[in-house]
């Protein structure tokens, strides 16, 4: 038999359970809702109220990555490993921030190469001046990838 002590510690676990879960329902609201900085701020009240709530770090870290703000997606990672370092869900951010970076590092290795070969001439390429570029298919890439970045900085 519980006694009323016990009761109402019971109660009050309850509560918590509720008020969190409702919290957190309103942060997975804002996110769809693609409200990404009112989510942010939802969270840091979360978290000061409940600091060892791996889902806070989780969402924070999701949604500095839709925002393309991979500093502060690392910066909440370390924090998160720090106190969960055996939660799967963390050790998936890991993987995934792992990947994007390494994509982030191709494609500024692809559009480096993109630069340089638009760059040069046709004449370049066909007398054979192409820094080992074998096709001239690959200047006209070049070249189209060019123009419609140079596009899309201007607006079009």
């Amino acid at each position: 038999m519980q006694t009323k002590e016990e009761t109402k510690m019971f109660k009050s676990l309850l509560d918590e359970k509720y008020i969190y879960s409702k919290k957190i329902t309103k942060v997975y609201d804002l996110i769809l809702s693609e409200n990404y900085d009112e989510a942010l701020y939802e969270l840091e009240n979360i978290n000061e109220r409940y600091p060892y709530m791996v889902d806070v770090y989780h969402l924070r870290f999701k949604i500095y990555c839709i925002k393309e703000n991979y500093i502060l997606a690392e910066k909440v990672l370390k924090s998160a490993e720090i106190l969960f370092s055996e939660n799967e869900k963390i050790r998936e951010d890991r993987i995934f921030l792992r990947r994007v970076k390494q994509s982030i590092y191709n494609q500024h290795l692809i559009d480096g190469e993109y630069e340089k070969v638009a760059e040069m001439t046709e004449e370049d390429i066909q007398s054979g001046n192409s820094n080992n570029i074998s096709s001239s298919s690959y200047y006209y890439r070049a070249l189209s990838y060019r123009m419609l970045k140079d596009e899309n900085s201007r607006g079009y």
